[in-house]
């Protein structure tokens, strides 16, 4: 898994980059997310994967999410947009120090549950769909600066 982890933290860092430089509110999504809505969703959901980790590391109840994806997706963006850049910026690195630090305690096959009832992945597995959702965000973010 320290793989998997190195790849994180180069997608992280590189999300990063993009948080600091790009106009957060240029459109980005056809149904109409922009750039800062985009960026509260991958906080949004980092903070969620570090709380659901940290919690499993501390033997504690998962904190999973129990509603269905779009209707969290909906929320999230909402609810983080209204956070300036340097506050977004903050807490996806508060949450990604948590979450490389509590991943490296776990076992490469320690299962970790998405949400209630939903898919549950090998640790090794989850922090590589992570990886992709950060990289995938990631990419439209500069695709879409590129071609504006």
């Amino acid at each position: 898994m320290i793989q998997e982890i190195k790849n994180l933290k180069e997608s992280a860092s590189a999300f990063l980059d993009v948080v600091r430089t790009t106009k957060l509110l240029r459109p980005v999504y056809e149904d109409g997310w922009n750039a800062k809505e985009i960026v509260a969703h991958i906080v949004y959901y980092h903070e969620y994967y570090s709380r659901v980790v940290d919690a499993l590391v501390k033997k504690k109840d998962l904190p999973l999410i129990d509603e269905s994806l779009m209707v969290i997706n909906m929320r999230c963006t909402k609810e983080y947009a209204k956070y300036s850049r340097n506050e977004l910026y903050d807490r996806f690195k508060k949450a990604q120090s948590i979450f490389v630090k509590d991943l490296l305690l776990l076992k490469d096959d320690t299962e970790i549950p998405y949400k209630k009832g939903g898919r549950i992945y090998k640790a090794v597995d989850y922090v590589k769909v992570i990886d992709g959702h950060i990289r995938k965000h990631t990419k439209d973010l500069v695709r879409k600066r590129r071609n504006s």
